[in-house]
């Protein structure tokens, strides 16, 4: 064989050999800098397309005086009502809960006409006492978020029906899902 050949071989063997050993100290160095998924919770919000189809002209409504509020649940989660209770629905309404969903889910719908930011919002499952994490994000006029459980276990009872509250951060009751099982 000729010498060269031989001598270029062996350069490209030992740059080849070299980037694979920095590529796996990089990797091992960026794992050691991620924390583990269990450790974080991220919202995973699915938006859902606003409707497309062409609104039938109507007449306009007299403006609707923006609901009041109840005052704040200093409590949160551990005491949440626990009957049905007439709440606003505004400007956000629990549109559904899907406690088979894995994971759980909660959608919920801007019900006003203008950007609702649910920075700091809790989730109650009311018969278990336990909050829906995480809920956050922007949501905008009529649009829907569906939230995924970002816990380990569940935290909805499929047994029994299990009701949900939703509080703004100020802990203040916005809307109320009679579970219908």
């Amino acid at each position: 064989m000729n010498n060269r050949y031989c001598l270029y071989m062996i350069i490209w063997l030992a740059f080849f050999l070299l980037s694979v050993s920095v590529a796996d100290l990089w990797i091992s160095a960026l794992a050691q800098t991620i924390p583990s998924p269990s450790d974080v919770y991220l919202p995973v919000v699915m938006k859902l397309p606003k409707s497309t189809a062409a609104p039938i002209p109507t007449a306009t409504p007299a403006a609707t005086p923006t609901p009041t509020l109840p005052p704040p649940n200093l409590d949160g989660c551990k005491n949440p009502p626990s009957t049905p209770v007439q709440a606003a629905d505004y400007p956000i309404k629990i549109v559904n809960v899907d406690k088979t969903a894995q994971p759980e889910t909660v959608t919920l719908k801007n019900v006003s006409n203008e950007s609702v930011d649910l920075t700091g919002w809790h989730m109650c499952s009311v018969l278990a006492t336990q909050e829906h994490k995480p809920i956050g994000g922007i949501l905008a006029p009529d649009e829907t978020g569906i939230y995924a459980y970002g816990g380990r276990d569940y935290i909805w009872n499929n047994d029994e029906p299990d009701d949900g509250a939703l509080f703004n951060a100020a802990w203040q009751l916005v809307s109320y899902w009679d579970d219908p099982e």
